[in-house]
């Protein structure tokens, strides 16, 4: 299994739909782990908040259930070299871990950065900036 202590996961969050977390215990008998959230550094300046979502009210630790998640797996986070920065990347199909979590925050990396055009391969995938981007 590849859900061992230190492991960097996203968590389905019923405000976020996913939200990126560490795996803090080892599965046990009834397939459960501890995980502990860990927004990244921009989370609050590049994230819509939710009502009831602020970083400060949402559970920082929380028990999963990973008979939730298919393959009784939690879906992996892509990682730079450093292990520790979330990766960014121009091509989706250059994504390691190719999911719905890492699809969306890819996404939202790449929009942060000013960068509303990001592939899949041959298709392009466009988020609205709302703003005007010099340059384009």
């Amino acid at each position: 299994s590849r859900m061992t202590l230190g492991t960097s996961v996203y968590v389905r969050d019923s405000h976020y739909s996913w939200i990126p977390a560490t795996i803090e215990s080892e599965p046990d008998d009834k397939k459960k782990v501890q995980v502990k959230v860990k927004f990244p550094n921009d989370w609050e300046e590049y994230t819509t908040i939710t009502k009831g979502g602020e970083a400060g009210k949402l559970k920082l630790e929380r028990t999963v259930n990973l008979s939730d998640y298919p393959n009784e797996e939690l879906p992996l986070q892509n990682l730079e070299a450093d292990g520790v920065s979330a990766a960014r990347k121009n091509d989706m199909a250059d994504l390691t871990n190719l999911h719905e979590a890492a699809i969306l925050y890819n996404l939202k990396a790449r929009h942060s950065d000013g960068n509303p055009y990001t592939r899949v391969g041959d298709i392009m995938v466009a988020v609205n900036p709302f703003q005007w981007i010099n340059g384009l």
